[in-house]
């Protein structure tokens, strides 16, 4: 089995704390990409003797000196970022709930694809799309990938900001009921969605899952599953009729 290749956003980074970069301002940024990798071999002959400083929780243990010896050996990877189809980014708030949607293809499977959020100073919350590609890589085949964020925002924000292959986006805040999940496979919901009259319309195999769509009456409802936990997607009625259906505890 191939050997999943080191990336700068997902393991380097986390390693570069506020603190270390604060103190290194002054010759370069430590959260920077491309100041990383062209100051790297200063990087790894501090950090091996005496970076950060013991007065600043440092140095390094040895087996995070060794990732960053090998990240740099392997090429200085780094992550993809991804794009979406024409339909964009959606981002829906219930009560203080936001969910920042999106949908689109990668190149063939294999690929991870998820949204990352990075909260600036002083600026709105933004996602970074990503995506990374599987090792090695197989024949093109492309597939299509659902990515879905979370998150509680009491500050009655009103936009998002999100960056991906394309450049940046401002995604608007509507007002609309909340995805809700359960946990289980769709056989455990199918008979609950039968007998309440559900037809099914169409399914869809995604990365990570599958997607359902019913019909209920004239609302739709859709269901993700990665057969672990069901997101399932409505009107607010729906929602009510089915949380009850389905033994979703409600407030």
């Amino acid at each position: 089995m191939a050997t999943r290749p080191l990336q700068f956003e997902l393991h380097i980074l986390p390693m570069l704390r506020m603190v270390d970069r604060d103190n290194m301002l002054w010759a370069f940024d430590l959260w920077d990409y491309d100041q990383v990798k062209s100051h790297a071999d200063d990087i790894l002959a501090r950090i091996r003797v005496d970076m950060p400083p013991r007065s600043f929780g440092g140095p390094w243990p040895d087996e995070w000196v060794s990732v960053f010896q090998r990240w740099k050996d392997e090429g200085f990877s780094r992550l993809q970022l991804g794009t979406v189809d024409g339909s964009g980014y959606t981002a829906t708030r219930s009560g203080d709930t936001v969910t920042l949607s999106c949908r689109g293809s990668v190149p063939t499977s294999g690929y991870r694809v998820w949204l990352e959020g990075n909260v600036l100073e002083q600026l709105p919350r933004q996602y970074i799309l990503y995506w990374e590609a599987p090792v090695p890589l197989p024949a093109a085949s492309p597939s299509v990938f659902r990515a879905r964020a979370k998150f509680l925002d009491t500050n009655a924000l009103t936009n998002i900001a999100v960056v991906d292959g394309s450049g940046s986006h401002t995604v608007p805040i509507t007002s609309s009921i909340a995805p809700f999940s359960i946990r289980g496979s769709l056989a455990k919901v199918k008979p609950s969605l039968e007998a309440l009259g559900a037809t099914l319309i169409g399914t869809e195999a995604v990365i990570g899952g599958s997607i359902d769509r019913y019909r209920l009456g004239s609302d739709e409802v859709e269901l993700f599953s990665d057969g672990h936990n069901i997101d399932v997607t409505t009107s607010h009625r729906q929602s009510q009729v089915l949380k009850q259906a389905f033994g979703v505890q409600t407030k």
